[in-house]
């Protein structure tokens, strides 16, 4: 470049004409840039959309093309400010004769700038690395429960006032592996309480445990597995007065067995007859909180229906027909599981 300057001013360039000369090949090299980098950006972001569950678009509006020429006049004059300020205020005799020497300031200023657009890439690539790894931990982990061939919908209508009867009938339903209804959505924290005392609990304990309204064969359908102890089941009858807790719930309430423990829920005594394995509810950030279950078909209102992979669309059609039947005129609206989770 330094010697560009002197041929051109040796053959009568004014520095006038260099410095809208090299403004003017900067911000060419800059819209190309634009253009390339909106180009990359429509094409990938139905990839990305895909990926992240988003529905951003790509709108040119005033806004869009206002920021755009922004961003072009301010990077391309500023690529460009260099050659065209400094450069051609060279003397042409001394270029021309290779007397113009570099200082180790510009040397530096020129292989920082240069370090530094890699050190950048670098960073950008590793987060790129980071994110991917983020998300495919976030898909792949075991979250404690099954969210897979799992859909959930809330029981309204005589689905609600005739809830055992509608839940037996999709049991024996071809297709359905297993159901039942809970108080909760698996998905954050919906109801918690600090209604839970236990022998041995200090006076002041303040500690806020999850509570799951629970229906028969919840653990089934959701493939929540036992530690120790058993679930609800009607063949023992009396299981309202009975409550099952998570491993989280036992090592804070400091119970070393806890299986035929009294403990009072909201005042009302009742035994633990099961220990259930930690599972994930909420953002993978949060530790697993203390939780517990308790039998209460009334307000379990959340139908949750494990299915056979191997046919899905023919059972959910099945589903349909039977809750427009406990549901005449109601619209049937069902979620899968994993999806609110991807969520």
């Amino acid at each position: 470049r330094a010697h560009e300057v002197g041929v051109r001013k040796a053959i009568g360039a004014e520095r006038k004409s260099l410095i809208g000369q090299y403004l003017s090949e900067s911000l060419g090299i800059t819209l190309i840039a634009l253009l390339l980098a909106w180009a990359l950006a429509w094409l990938a972001l139905p990839v990305f959309n895909s990926i992240t569950d988003k529905h951003m678009s790509l709108t040119i509006d005033e806004r869009t093309v206002l920021g755009s020429l922004g961003i072009l006049l301010f990077t391309g004059l500023l690529s460009g400010s260099y050659p065209a300020l400094y450069l051609s205020s060279f003397d042409p005799v001394k270029v021309l004769k290779g007397k113009i020497k570099s200082s180790w300031g510009e040397v530096i200023a020129r292989k920082g700038l240069v370090i530094f657009q890699f050190v950048l890439s670098i960073i950008l690539i590793i987060g790129v690395l980071i994110v991917r790894n983020q998300i495919e931990f976030v898909q792949s982990k075991n979250l404690g429960y099954n969210k897979d061939q799992l859909i959930h919908f809330e029981s309204e209508g005589q689905v609600e006032e005739k809830k055992d009867i509608f839940l037996e009938q999709l049991r024996h339903m071809p297709g359905v592996v297993a159901a039942s209804s809970v108080g909760h959505s698996f998905i954050g924290r919906n109801n918690n309480t600090y209604g839970l005392d236990w022998p041995g609990k200090e006076e002041g304990t303040l500690i806020l445990f999850e509570n799951f309204a629970t229906n028969y064969d919840l653990f089934k359908t959701m493939g929540i597995e036992m530690e120790e102890g058993r679930e609800f089941s009607r063949e023992f009858g009396a299981d309202t007065s009975k409550i099952i807790l998570n491993e989280s719930a036992v090592k804070i309430m400091h119970l070393e067995h806890p299986l035929g423990t009294v403990i009072k829920q909201w005042g009302k005594d009742k035994e633990i007859i099961g220990v259930v394995k930690d599972f994930h509810f909420q953002s993978l950030h949060e530790t697993i909180k203390p939780a517990f279950f308790w039998l209460t078909p009334d307000n379990a209102w959340n139908i949750m229906v494990r299915l056979d992979k191997d046919k899905v669309p023919g059972t959910l059609k099945s589903i349909e027909s039977l809750y427009n039947q406990f549901n005449p005129g109601f619209i049937f609206e069902y979620k899968f599981q994993d999806e609110d989770y991807a969520n």
